[in-house]
């Protein structure tokens, strides 16, 4: 589904839920999610990775991610 409907779905939304997704649909729902355009912020989704989203008014906040690129 194009990320603006998923966005719409979400809002409000204060289950835990797990959406998986493809390039590119998953980083632009990101985006949108953490208005990051508006915001400056990166919204890079890491490849192969997953990143954590809490709801926070009318934006999610990134709790966390992991991203196999980085390596510890």
């Amino acid at each position: 589904d194009p990320p603006v409907w998923m966005r719409d779905q979400l809002a409000g939304e204060m289950r835990t839920l797990v959406l998986v997704g493809h390039m590119p649909h998953i980083p632009r729902l990101l985006r949108l999610l953490a208005h990051a355009d508006a915001e400056g912020l990166d919204a890079a989704f890491p490849q192969h990775g997953c990143v954590a989203l809490e709801p926070e008014g009318d934006r999610w906040t990134e709790v966390w991610r992991l991203d196999p690129a980085e390596k510890t």
